[in-house]
């Protein structure tokens, strides 16, 4: 039996942020131990995949089914069925299990589809194989009682979902899975400098939020791997890969929630040490975090910032949603216990869930803000097979949404053409389509001013009582007096907010090689694209300064306004935009001395003002980029198509994961002369 497995991604030479295929390794690593004279190959590009069935097509073809390669899957199906019949495979957790009309649509739409598993791919997919052997590798002599319960297919004749719930499937014992690292079977993709590794510690996740399907993909009790195992595969990553980036996905829930995540902690960054990999962490901390998660992000704080994600601080959506945050109290506790241990955090807050209103929202983020947390918006996203996503709870929570298409996907592969979207919410019982629209303001503004160019100027606001939400409704409410630069960029971006959204009937499900390039022409990530835009050239911060010191000046209704404390903020912004990055006057390196000792005003348990660390003497600072950025961003310009693109590029594709790296210098004390 040959069997084609494929964990499909919109690849291209200039993108360096796909993980490599470990899911369908683990399925097919567990099907080769209980099956050894199986025929398998591993597939992550779409045109290899199809190079490969059209030279010598397999009996299986098994593809793994997210929202950011569905459409994808589908073309390259079409093709190989036309090339070869054979029985295709689908799996992954965007598939509600409840949702019968949502079944049928999928099969309709998706005709190349023989079956669907859902759940944890390795048992159920050996049982296929075993099924299959059994019936002489025809799908429809089985008989559907000896089906497990994670079976899904659809007899079009007879428009009927085929499914067997009285075979349910236990949950995998993760000690008989084999490592797809440590039996060679992700080398090829370890060596691909495209693609990113990504590790495996645990199974499971004990939330349950509407939002996501997390949970219900892995169940929810949380099974970890064994240790030495995970340590093994760590250093055998280490060794190999290829990735310039030097990122490292953990695909865990709650990394911090088991004791042992400390031992994790330590031998990732042994690792570190011993291959210079990794050099950053894509991780997701413990969502109720306790001491052990602490101790595992003190560990980590080289390399990774700990997220304290709250997603929203209304009480009503967090009954609707069925998450449960932690206290006010405990969350300040370990935010400010995070900064005495010097460890970065990060929270991540969505806009128009259900049962939250405008004002809610940004009483929240406010307080979030003031906590000192940075703060990274979403809108809402629905994701097939999440409770938010049924037909029910829309109805009842008055979803209304819009589609819009997906970052980063959109390509051609041996002339299949394909891109995805994605489906948001732009309105419900609580918020209007007006509302959406003044979030998207908000989401920028808050983008920028959080972002670590303006860290200063927030810990100058922070004490007298200010923050960044209070000061972009000031501007909000300043529009007129914004400056041309500025609006014209402002006005792009809303237009861009406006023009993204589509109907359902706007959709296309097949799609030519003008269609992909008229996308590639559009920006897609529209609040950093427009950050992209206002760090590209010198003269659009230098205006922007000046209209932030206007505002500091003219506008702001602080406790205490003196002359003195406005003139304090001056300086506070004057230091923060030193280490902004301008793409048309970039600098490897920069000097700069203050007659201020930042350092310590910064770290200052007081929360003294800055007028407090005046220095006899300058104190001078050497101002660096981040490693790697410079040559990162050449390759960027030889690519755009302008400067502002270029810039764009650099953040998503030359330096990807990079947050907000790119737009500031890191400053350094200089000892004295």
């Amino acid at each position: 039996m040959k069997i084609y497995f494929a964990d499909l991604n919109y690849l291209d030479p200039s993108h360096f942020s796909h993980p490599l295929p470990l899911n369908v390794g683990f399925i097919a690593g567990y099907a080769l131990k209980n099956y050894p004279e199986l025929d398998i190959r591993i597939f992550k590009h779409p045109g290899e995949l199809l190079d490969a069935v059209a030279e010598s097509p397999p009996d299986i073809l098994a593809c793994s089914n997210y929202s950011w390669n569905s459409n994808l899957n589908n073309a390259v199906i079409k093709r190989c069925k036309q090339y070869h019949q054979m029985i295709v495979v689908m799996g992954g957790p965007d598939f509600p299990l409840e949702d019968k009309e949502f079944q049928e649509t999928f099969f309709i739409n998706h005709p190349g589809v023989d079956l669907y598993i859902v759940g944890e791919g390795e048992p159920s997919f050996l049982k296929l194989i075993q099924l299959l052997l059994d019936n002489e590798m025809n799908l429809n002599k089985i008989n559907i009682n000896d089906w497990l319960s994670t079976f899904y297919s659809f007899d079009h004749d007879r428009r009927i979902i085929l499914h067997n719930p009285s075979n349910p499937v236990q949950p995998t014992d993760l000690s008989v899975l084999p490592s797809p690292y440590l039996t060679g079977m992700m080398d090829s993709f370890l060596e691909d400098e495209h693609l990113l590794p990504i590790i495996e510690t645990n199974r499971g996740c004990p939330y349950t939020c509407a939002y996501c399907v997390w949970g219900q993909a892995t169940q929810s009790k949380i099974r970890p791997f064994d240790l030495q195992n995970i340590i093994d595969q760590l250093f055998y990553i280490g060794e190999r890969a290829a990735n310039p980036t030097k990122v490292l996905f953990v695909a865990d829930a709650n990394f911090g929630i088991l004791k042992r995540d400390t031992d994790i902690a330590h031998a990732i960054m042994e690792c570190k040490a011993r291959f210079g990999f990794p050099q950053r962490l894509y991780i997701y901390a413990h969502k109720n975090p306790t001491e052990t998660t602490l101790e595992a992000f003190k560990i980590l704080s080289p390399i990774a910032n700990m997220s304290m994600s709250l997603q929203t601080t209304n009480k009503e959506t967090l009954k609707i949603i069925g998450r449960q945050n932690i206290n006010v109290a405990t969350y300040e506790k370990f935010r400010t216990e995070c900064d005495k241990r010097k460890i970065r955090t990060g929270c991540e807050i969505i806009y128009g869930l259900p049962g939250e209103t405008f004002d809610s929202f940004v009483n929240g983020l406010s307080w979030v803000l003031g906590t000192g947390q940075h703060v990274q918006l979403y809108t809402h996203l629905l994701i097939d097979g999440a409770r938010t996503s049924t037909k029910a709870f829309r109805t009842e929570h008055g979803l209304e949404t819009a589609f819009r298409i997906q970052t980063a996907t959109g390509g051609g592969y041996n002339d299949v053409y394909a891109l995805e979207y994605e489906e948001i919410v732009i309105s419900t019982n609580h918020l209007s389509k007006e509302d959406y629209f003044r979030f998207r303001d908000l989401h920028f503004l808050t983008l920028l001013l959080g972002s670590q160019v303006f860290a200063e100027f927030r810990h100058d606001l922070k004490r007298h009582d200010y923050d960044i939400v209070k000061f972009a409704k000031v501007m909000l409410g300043d529009e007129a007096n914004w400056p041309p630069r500025f609006k014209n960029i402002l006005a792009g971006y809303r237009q861009a907010c406006s023009d993204e959204l589509l109907g359902a009937g706007e959709l296309k499900r097949e799609f030519t090689k003008d269609d992909i390039e008229k996308i590639k022409e559009k920006e897609i990530n529209l609040a950093p694209a427009c950050m992209c835009k206002l760090f590209a050239r010198s003269d659009n911060i230098k205006e922007f300064s000046s209209y932030l010191k206007n505002i500091i000046m003219n506008h702001l209704k602080l406790k205490e306004s003196s002359q003195e404390v406005k003139e304090e903020l001056l300086q506070a912004l004057n230091i923060s935009l030193d280490r902004a990055v301008c793409f048309d006057d970039l600098q490897e390196t920069k000097i700069v001395s203050y007659n201020y000792d930042i350092d310590a005003w910064l770290i200052d348990p007081n929360n003294l003002p800055l007028r407090n660390f005046k220095t006899v003497e300058p104190v001078t600072f050497r101002f660096n980029l981040h490693e790697g950025l410079t040559e990162a961003f050449e390759k960027a310009f030889a690519s755009g198509s302008s400067l502002e693109n270029s810039v764009y590029l650099l953040k998503y594709k030359f330096f990807p994961l990079s947050s907000d790296r790119i737009f500031f210098y890191l400053r350094q004390r200089m000892p004295a002369s």
